[in-house]
């Protein structure tokens, strides 16, 4: 499968569960919030009666009465509001869980990405490293056979064919384990096989760590999902603790019917009626009051009357429930303040980071490079006489372990860069500290293996190497040799 970052972060998202899970927590909120509106309007209902009265001795009395049933709730103390408000907050939650993961996930992908890339990068130095190995192995058994060196002088050289034929099945063990941790987390079948577009040398543009931190610490506080997720749930817990407050508060509601009745079908005498209740807790248990009147079998038999009562003890669970709230309320309060400062510290960690990787490359392509112009002196020495074979094979193997540092501290670099806008709360690439540019690389490794060839190196002029601006360079340490 040919794959690049933008695809592989397609793919991941396309198959996360939990993304999944959130889109349809999404639609069932919508959902919730469509009942909570259903709650404003009247409740609805119809109704049949059949009653037999059986009489002894004498004729039974049968009566048939259908209703229409209406109730309207007229007062509950903003409760029904509160519900409502509470299904909107819990849109608001669906929609940051579906950031906080997707963000999470995105920076997952990057990070094994790149360490693919980097173990890539490792096997094309060291199989290029083994090719001048094999070659100068060659070379080595020729002047023993001819008596030209001794056999000490082949077997270092052989040993040194071996180190990096080990090197080289290192790197392609560690690139096999990344691809395997990019199929993990693209939740990809183990046997698929990746085709990784993209080059840590040649295709990565990078740029100095220039960031503001005051201003990413601010924006990070304000545009953080984690930040915005916490402020939303804090909302949703004092409307909570508000509706277990407003318990006491009376409901109102008035409802009545119409309808029909006789006592044969079809009915025909009209009948109606309306009534009004109300309910209201009392020291954990509930009461209730209520009036009502209307006409039964035509105008000639009224009826009215009150019902009271009370429930004892069945809303004990009010205290409770108004402790967890409160309890709830504080917590989430602590929370928020101590995820406040924790982002001002990631994002400060993070600009740390980005400098100690900045710094690795300062350091790697100063290393890097004066291990090639030892590299391009020894061979000028080998091929005059006066510096041994072996002696040429260990300066290419110095020059490897070099290039695999700066390898290490160029992902580090490019990651750093991600973690930071992560942090931030950026869109990747926000910082344009790092771009994808095929084949316009600005790193010291991209122009080193342009020049290398399988028998020498060309000289390369550190004041000549190409940048966006002098100070903004390979950075190659300023050295003066006496």
């Amino acid at each position: 499968m040919r794959l690049n970052l933008e695809k592989a972060v397609a793919i991941a998202a396309a198959n996360h569960f939990a993304l999944k899970a959130t889109n349809s927590r999404q639609a069932i909120v919508k959902k919730v919030i469509t009942e909570r509106w259903r709650s404003y309007l009247p409740r609805f209902g119809l109704s049949y009666n059949r009653v037999k009265q059986v009489n002894i001795g004498e004729v039974d009395n049968i009566s048939h009465e259908i209703r229409l049933n209406i109730e309207q709730v007229i007062y509950d103390g903003g409760d029904r509001s509160l519900a409502l408000d509470l299904a909107r907050i819990d849109a608001m939650l669906a929609s940051e869980d579906f950031r906080l993961i997707y963000n999470r996930l995105r920076l997952d992908v990057q990070q094994a990405y790149l360490s693919a890339l980097s173990a890539a990068g490792k096997i094309s130095l060291n199989k290029k490293s083994l090719e001048r190995a094999a070659l100068q192995l060659r070379f080595a058994r020729l002047e023993h056979t001819q008596g030209i060196s001794a056999r000490a002088q082949l077997l270092t050289v052989a040993a040194r064919l071996r180190e990096v034929e080990q090197a080289v099945i290192t790197a392609e063990a560690e690139y096999a384990q990344a691809k395997f941790r990019l199929l993990s987390v693209l939740n990809l079948d183990y046997g698929v096989e990746l085709d990784l577009e993209g080059n840590l040398f040649c295709d990565f543009y990078m740029l100095p760590p220039e960031v503001d931190e005051e201003k990413l610490v601010y924006g990070a506080r304000s545009k953080r999902v984690e930040i915005k997720r916490s402020q939303t749930n804090l909302h949703r817990l004092k409307k909570e603790k508000e509706i277990i407050e407003n318990a006491w508060i009376p409901r109102v509601s008035l409802g009545g019917y119409v309808g029909r009745a006789g006592d044969r079908l079809p009915v025909r005498d009209r009948t109606w009626g309306i009534d009004i209740a109300v309910t209201f807790p009392i020291a954990g248990s509930s009461a209730s009051s209520g009036s009502n009147t209307g006409i039964a079998g035509g105008t000639d038999r009224r009826s009215a009357g009150s019902t009271s009562g009370i429930q004892v003890l069945d809303q004990l669970s009010y205290y409770r429930e108004k402790l967890e709230s409160q309890v709830s309320l504080g917590q989430a309060i602590n929370e928020h303040d101590r995820l406040y400062n924790q982002i001002a510290i990631e994002v400060k960690s993070g600009i740390d980071s980005l400098h100690q990787s900045w710094e690795s490359i300062r350091t790697g392509n100063g290393r890097t490079f004066f291990r090639y112009e030892a590299l391009r002196l020894t061979q000028t020495g080998f091929r005059v006489g006066t510096i041994s074979r072996a002696d040429l094979v260990f300066a290419e193997t110095e020059l490897v372990q070099a290039q695999e540092s700066l390898t290490d501290a160029i992902a580090g670099y490019i990651l750093a860069a991600y973690g930071l806008e992560s942090s931030a709360g950026l869109d990747p690439g926000a910082l344009r500290l790092s771009e994808y540019s095929p084949d316009a690389g600005n790193t010291l490794l991209c122009q080193m293996l342009r020049q290398q060839r399988s028998d020498r190196v060309k000289r390369i002029d550190a004041r000549k190497l190409p940048g966006p601006a002098p100070r903004r360079g390979y950075l190659i340490d300023e050295v003066e040799l006496e």
